[in-house]
């Protein structure tokens, strides 16, 4: 509708009216245009590493509450539990839509785009595959869950960023004095677990 309303208003008006209110509306058009270009890509960069923050610190807590449950054997408080892992899942999201309207952003911030986008992919990874042991805590044995607790332990860490020697058993840093070896699952989470978060630590610091 624009270029049509745009002759209607100027119709009749003298050649010297026009081309200045041409320069003007140009002028207009192109100052903002040009503050955008040059201060967006800025703000939503700092939006970026904010929001990245947020949703680590968000599978952190989420990770924290499960380590609780799993050392006492028992669920205490499901709705927290449950209120943790919603609120991981919301800030993933919102990375995710951030990391998505940057796409088309300039090229130098292309780089910080794609680590969120891995950080995004790694962190519901790590959720879904921590997630069915708000379920099966109950009936693990006493071994698996310290084993369990340390692995959840051993990725906070790793989420921040720390270096954490690789423990090829999955039995982790807790063990009840009789050592018994960990069950198939305990296994497949410690693999899991453990390489999605070292590899938020490791791209995190490029968004920063």
């Amino acid at each position: 509708m624009t270029p049509h309303f745009i002759p209607v208003v100027f119709l009749g008006a003298s050649a010297a009216i026009t081309w200045s209110l041409a320069a003007v509306r140009i002028a207009n058009s192109l100052a903002p245009a040009l503050v955008s270009v040059l201060a967006w890509p800025e703000r939503e960069r700092t939006k970026l590493a904010a929001a990245t923050c947020i949703a680590i610190d968000a599978v952190s807590s989420y990770l924290q509450a499960m380590q609780r449950d799993l050392s006492l054997g028992i669920c205490v408080s499901p709705e927290l539990v449950t209120s943790a892992r919603r609120d991981a899942c919301r800030a993933i999201d919102e990375l995710d839509s951030l990391a998505s309207a940057m796409r088309d952003e300039t090229p130098s911030c292309e780089q910080r785009v794609a680590a969120a986008n891995v950080i995004v992919r790694h962190l519901r990874r790590l959720v879904d595959t921590v997630s069915p042991l708000e379920h099966l805590a109950a009936g693990t044995s006493h071994p698996d869950r310290c084993r369990l607790a340390a692995i959840n332990a051993k990725c906070i860490a790793l989420l921040r960023g720390a270096q954490v020697a690789r423990d090829e058993s999955g039995d982790g840093a807790i063990l009840p004095a009789a050592h018994t070896p960990p069950a198939f699952f305990v296994q497949v989470i410690a693999q899991k677990a453990t390489e999605s978060a070292a590899a938020v630590g490791a791209v995190r610091a490029t968004i920063s």
